[in-house]
């Protein structure tokens, strides 16, 4: 369990002591629900953004968007965001119109309910993974949340990573 990053269950779940089980079992195995607590963490895929190939592409102006960090992975040589090595990560594209040079930008993490997600946030410019420039990264603006702001250069392309902190994940609005 530790190798997938779980940690091993030592009680007794639905009154059924918890194990691990092999990952084949014949068709004719019946379970009970305490048989599978946790297993789906094993099987889902990560989420459409978990890597810069992939970016959320966000738009000049004032935008919401959501962030679900649930199955996301780090890339191989990512960078650590805020101090925190990075774990989870998803990634959003930020190209500014060219009016927008010089302006400020804000970009910030909110709760969406899961109050104890501790995000990190960071803004790099340039191509990710071989030549970036970190340019704002923050951990606990508000509480658990991140804010960044920055001066927009719009001759750049900007790479926006939202992590949890240390082996957290969740989701924001």
């Amino acid at each position: 369990g530790h190798a997938l990053g779980l940690s091993h269950f030592d009680g007794l779940y639905d009154g059924s002591y918890q194990v691990m089980h092999p990952s084949y079992y014949p068709a004719t195995v019946g379970f009970r629900s305490g048989d599978i607590n946790g297993l789906h963490w094993l099987v889902d895929t990560p989420p459409p953004n978990d890597d810069t190939g992939s970016a959320t592409a966000v738009g000049p102006n004032p935008t919401t968007l959501s962030a679900s960090t649930w199955f996301a992975t780090a890339q191989a040589d990512e960078p650590s965001h805020a101090g925190s090595p990075s774990r989870r990560s998803v990634w959003y594209r930020y190209e500014p119109d060219p009016d927008q040079n010089g302006e400020m930008a804000t970009i910030r993490t909110t709760a969406d309910g899961t109050a104890d997600f501790d995000t990190v946030l960071s803004v790099y410019e340039g191509s990710m993974f071989n030549s970036y420039s970190l340019v704002a990264e923050n951990d606990d603006y508000s509480g658990v949340n991140s804010q960044v702001s920055f001066s927009v250069d719009a001759a750049r392309t900007y790479w926006i990573a939202v992590d949890g902190y240390g082996w957290g994940r969740g989701e924001t609005d």
